[in-house]
């Protein structure tokens, strides 16, 4: 193979791999949502799970941006979960406890779209097209 087949080929699959990952942290996210209870609106505790879920949607629309634009997308995503917890930690006063149930299938999607961003600006793949 030549020089300029090979990153190609590489960013390609790159780019499938968070893309194919993104596909069932998105029907999850739906799953989530749909099911989730929506009883006793009153309940302060309520709104600050409803937030949160909010905050955790907005980083897998970050995943669905990724698709198209793949910086703005992985920003999203990872800037999203970083708030997210801060927040979670100012304003409930611990950790949250299932940190990787909310980060494991979110972080490494996000990280491959910026890594492809990376080598796509880096390299001169699709500068002659």
């Amino acid at each position: 193979m030549s020089s300029t087949k090979n990153p190609a080929r590489k960013l390609k699959i790159i780019r499938w791999i968070a893309r194919i990952w993104t596909i069932p942290v998105v029907i999850l996210a739906l799953l989530a949502v749909l099911t989730s209870e929506q009883n006793s609106i009153s309940d302060p505790e309520h709104w600050l799970s409803s937030f949160f879920l909010v905050m955790w949607g907005i980083a897998v629309l970050g995943l669905v941006i990724g698709w198209r634009w793949e910086l703005a997308g992985g920003l999203i995503t990872i800037v999203t979960l970083v708030m997210r917890d801060t927040l979670y930690i100012i304003m409930g006063g611990t950790w949250v406890e299932n940190i990787l149930f909310v980060w494991v299938p979110l972080i490494p999607p996000a990280v491959l779209f910026l890594i492809a961003w990376r080598m796509e600006k880096t390299s001169n793949i699709y500068k002659n097209e």
